[in-house]
């Protein structure tokens, strides 16, 4: 086991000790998945619904990267589905079900979702990504600059 940890700290992946001393406490882990990251997941009980796509990518984004993700960002005129802010620029995410990307893309552009990140300071790109429900998984998209 000693070997594998140290294999583990070269080539970190996310694993749990639960041989004997070195675990953290039930409490502990019980309170690290619930407050840490699951309690930061939007809720959604509809999976035909764009909701579902969004929380699927919520939970991507922030699992496999170390950026700042959050979900329905209100605007003056309306509200962004996901606002990504990298170490170098920022994403406008906005989703559509069973649309096209377009859509989604004159969305953004329509209401001017880029002036609420304006102070920043990071270049803004616009990303828009259609779901189609029957296949269960991104149609198109389109990224503007």
């Amino acid at each position: 086991m000693e070997k594998l940890e140290k294999e583990w700290t070269e080539y970190p992946v996310l694993h749990f000790d639960m041989s004997g001393g070195k675990h953290m406490e039930k409490e502990q882990l019980e309170r690290y998945l619930s407050l840490t990251f699951l309690g930061t997941v939007p809720y959604c009980n509809v999976t035909n619904y764009e909701g579902h796509y969004q929380q699927m990518l919520f939970i991507i984004f922030s699992l496999l990267t170390g950026y700042v993700v959050d979900v329905e960002v209100h605007t003056p005129n309306g509200r962004v589905d996901i606002v990504m802010l990298t170490h170098t620029r920022l994403y406008i995410i906005e989703l559509k079900l069973n649309k096209n990307a377009q859509t989604a893309l004159q969305q953004i552009n329509l209401k001017n979702y880029a002036q609420r990140f304006a102070l920043c300071g990071k270049p803004i790109t616009k990303v828009s990504i259609n779901f189609d429900s029957t296949k269960e998984n991104i149609e198109d998209w389109k990224i503007e600059e």
